[in-house]
């Protein structure tokens, strides 16, 4: 018989895909999102996490621009965590994640509207570069609707918690030429 994996060990793997989206580099999620998905169906039922897997997944598909993928699987989520008590971090990514959706399809002021819901959730999130993320898509969407005070606000906070980490070169010079645009 084979030995199920527990949650947790599931779930840091998901850490860990999500961790290589927010750096950005598509091969290596994708490779990883194969073996979390081995490891999924290995795994102990645990709806958390199989919620937690879907968002990531998501999260993904925005990556690599599969927008009505990415569409489906968050109405999917949603339905979902109305049937399931969810945590804080898992709403916290629901409402992001659909910000970033509704950016992706250029419906900045429901973008905007998703990502102030998941700032409700932002004090909960400890990893700064999740603070970093939320920060850089809000100045993003503040700066196409040329709100530029508040959108060098939030680029600002994005810049100086990417700064402080090496893994996040991409993200850092991608922040850097947001901050140019205002100079």
């Amino acid at each position: 018989m084979v030995e199920k994996l527990t949650s947790s060990e599931v779930a840091n793997r998901l850490n860990e895909w999500y961790d290589t989206i927010k750096q950005q580099d598509v091969e290596r999620a994708s490779k990883l999102r194969n073996e979390v998905q081995e490891a999924i169906n290995q795994m102990e039922e645990d709806q958390n996490v199989l919620l937690y897997f879907n968002l990531i997944d998501s999260r993904y598909k925005l990556l690599i621009e599969q927008f009505d993928e990415s569409g489906s699987i968050l109405k999917s989520v949603k339905e979902q965590s109305e049937q399931t008590e969810t945590d804080h971090l898992l709403r916290y990514y629901y409402y992001f994640f659909s910000g970033l959706y509704e950016f992706g399809r250029r419906k900045i002021i429901e973008a905007i509207h998703f990502y102030h819901q998941a700032e409700n959730f932002l004090g909960d999130i400890p990893d700064d570069i999740e603070h970093a993320e939320f920060h850089f898509q809000l100045a993003t969407a503040y700066y196409e609707i040329t709100q530029n005070y508040v959108s060098l606000s939030h680029t600002r906070k994005a810049l100086e918690i990417y700064s402080k980490h090496d893994n996040y070169v991409n993200r850092l010079i991608s922040t850097q030429g947001t901050v140019n645009k205002f100079v």
